[in-house]
């Protein structure tokens, strides 16, 4: 039975990986590089941000640090962010479904925790999750499983009983290793075969989900 679900961040509660795309690809851009959408989804999408600036070193030979970069990238996204980060369709109406059914809600993040809630508080949605975790939390991001495990932790609710919710291949690997089930709703790019294997079902967007709670693997509570 599932107890609880787990959100994931970006690209699957709120409407971002575009944005970083373009953080990315002007920084890449300044330094020479081309940064295309497809090759941001299939290496970097789900990354904490200190592990894709290293990447981005390592990868393109940048002649800066990875802590300068870092700083690049939060500065340059804090700028786009505060022109506004819409919500995903469906995201509202899946939360308040939860809650009224006494689900546990949890979200788990590479993303830092000031970030992530400031964009939640905006839309008003922060009071819906009972717990989070988020990047100062874990050592290792996805796909190690840490970040859900914790997030299951401070719910108090076995692994087993959570869904979790995410749009990258890491984030399905990640959840996979958890021992949760997961469904991909994808964003920039659909999950290959392999791990649209792994996963218990792939969605076309969040109100998908409340039909999958209804059906065998989960019941709703009254």
């Amino acid at each position: 039975m599932i107890r609880a679900v787990i959100f994931d961040f970006d690209g699957l509660l709120v409407d971002s990986e575009t944005l970083f795309h373009r953080v990315y690809a002007e920084i890449l851009a300044d330094y020479g590089h081309a940064f295309t959408r497809d090759d941001y989804s299939t290496g970097y999408a789900g990354r904490p941000v200190p592990a894709i600036a290293r990447a981005f070193v390592a990868d393109f030979g940048l002649p800066v640090s990875s802590e300068e970069v870092a700083r690049r990238i939060h500065a340059d996204e804090a700028v786009l962010r505060a022109e506004g980060v819409p919500l995903k369709p469906g995201a509202r109406e899946l939360l308040e479904h939860l809650k009224t059914h006494g689900y546990g809600i949890a979200v788990a993040s590479s993303s830092l925790r000031s970030r992530a809630m400031s964009i939640l508080e905006q839309h008003g949605l922060a009071g819906f999750f009972a717990a989070s975790a988020f990047a100062e939390d874990i050592s290792r991001g996805k796909p190690d499983p840490e970040v859900f495990l914790l997030a299951a932790s401070r719910l108090g609710i076995d692994p087993s009983e959570c869904l979790v919710l995410e749009d990258s291949t890491m984030g399905i690997e990640a959840a996979v290793k958890a021992g949760m089930r997961v469904i991909c709703i994808p964003d920039m790019q659909a999950p290959d075969e392999e791990h649209r294997a792994m996963a218990t079902a792939v969605a076309d967007g969040l109100n998908d989900v409340i039909g999958f709670l209804f059906g065998p693997e989960g019941a709703d509570r009254a």
